[in-house]
Order: structure tokens, then sequence, then C-alpha cells
């Protein structure tokens, strides 16, 4: 599964403190006790675990281009290798999106985490939107090829299911 670093540019801080709250025994900490853990590094990591661990499941790694004109792939981010870092997920985006839309320079692209309890539910966006599936959903305009490229960048494990088009 992707890794907590990651969390800390796509989960809103306030969905992570939510995690905090449901922590057990958090109820039993003092307000001190709590603004301590709030400033604690160390707690920030431990809550952006808890999220991945309570919501990997529910959660998806999607991108786009075109200002969301285009959605490219979506795949559940308990997919994603955990030693794939932002660097490596705004090259693979940049290599998409030059891809499909040549002509806008980078302007436009976007990840995001997409979080959301009904599986084969849909990606608002243009062209046909996107879906959400157990597996890499990918833009019907992408082949066998580009499911490669993506593949080995996410480090998705082998066996993971793959969906073209169709959204």
């Amino acid at each position: 599964m992707i890794s907590a670093a990651f969390l800390e540019k796509y989960v809103t801080r306030e969905e992570i403190w939510d995690m905090i709250f449901s922590m057990p025994g958090i109820e039993d900490m003092g307000q001190e006790e709590i603004n301590k853990m709030i400033d604690d590094k160390k707690a920030h990591q431990q809550t952006d675990q808890v999220f991945l661990d309570t919501h990997g499941n529910q959660t998806w790694l999607v991108m786009e281009g075109d200002w969301g004109g285009q959605i490219y792939l979506s795949v559940p981010i308990r997919y994603v290798g955990e030693d794939v870092g932002e660097q490596q997920l705004q090259y693979l985006l940049s290599r998409i999106d030059r891809q499909a839309w040549s002509v806008n320079e980078g302007d436009g692209r976007s990840l995001y985490l997409r979080h959301t309890n009904k599986a084969e539910s849909g990606v608002s966006g243009g062209m046909g939107g996107g879906l959400l599936f157990d597996g890499l959903w990918l833009y019907g305009e992408f082949g066998p090829m580009t499911v490669e490229v993506i593949r080995q960048a996410l480090q998705l494990a082998e066996g993971t299911a793959v969906k073209i088009g169709d959204s």
C-alpha cells in the first residue's frame, strides 16, 4: 500500500484528525496530551497510518488532465507500492498527460485521492469520466504499453486486475 508520507499532501489534515479522534483511548486523554500529540510529528505519521489502515480499501488514487476534462486512471491506494512517492506519481502523470493532451504543456493535470465506500462507482469528469473498481482502471485511449508503464511506475502487484475504458 502507498506510504503514509504520501498522505501529507493528498488527504486534508481535517480528515487525518478525524482519525485521531476515532483512535482507541483518545477519550481518556486530556486536552494537554491531545495538543502535544497534534504538535508531534510522530503522531502525524501514526494518524496517517491509521487512515491508511482504516480507509485503504475505500480510497483510490485518481489522475486527470484537461482540468478534469479527462480522467486518465484510478487505482485503489492499497495496490500502489509503498515506495512510490510524490515525484514518481507526478512524473507518471506528466507522461500520461503528454500522451493525451500534448497541447496543454502540463496545464490542467492533477492527481488526488477519492474516498468512497461505493466500489464500482464513477469519477466525474469529461469524456465519460472514470471508474472506481478493484484494480487499475484506464481511459480507453491507453493501450497495453501504457498499462505496463503504469504497472511499473505504481509498483502494482502482479495479477492486479486491469480494465481499459467503459467508465
